[in-house]
């Protein structure tokens, strides 16, 4: 039996995800967009006002040489129950959108800052996000020949932001 300090084994994520790229601090009409190549729940941690403990999801996203980390928020409150944040809500439906159930490294994502939505505290940011699943099929077989004819490009699911 596991215990807080006692482990059979850890992730090597836990003890240090991969270096990645610079943090995606979007202004309005930013857009980031790439491959999935990392995706990991990160610690709780203390939300900006420091009165509650969030729980964010980091993503790596790789585009050519370049690569953003994404940071969405899925709780904003773990103690008390909480909420996605916008981001995280925009991620979800363009998941769901896809027709998928999960976001997987592979998957190609976009997604864009689109406005500062006003609220009674200070405006939320707001998001607009468009999912590619991996595409099936990529294994050893396809990578070293089959014989088969490779299929044809699907079309983009990213028309809403550019591909």
């Amino acid at each position: 039996k596991e215990t807080d300090n006692e482990m059979t084994s850890l992730n090597i994520d836990e003890i240090a995800g991969p270096a990645g790229g610079n943090a995606w601090k979007p202004e309005v009409g930013d857009v980031a967009k790439g491959e999935i190549t990392y995706l990991a729940k990160q610690a709780p941690k203390q939300s900006y006002d420091k009165k509650k403990m969030e729980r964010s999801v980091r993503i790596d996203l790789t585009e050519g040489d370049e690569t953003v980390n994404v940071y969405i928020t899925t709780n904003t409150d773990i103690d008390n129950g909480g909420y996605p944040k916008r981001d995280a809500q925009a991620v979800a439906a363009a998941v769901r959108a896809a027709g998928a159930t999960e976001l997987q490294v592979g998957g190609y994502l976009a997604i864009q800052r689109i406005d500062d939505v006003p609220t009674d505290f200070q405006p939320a940011k707001d998001y607009v996000a468009e999912y590619r699943a991996p595409k099936p099929g990529l294994g050893v077989g396809s990578l070293i020949g089959d014989g088969a004819a490779p299929a044809a490009p699907a079309p983009s699911v990213l028309s809403l932001i550019g591909d």
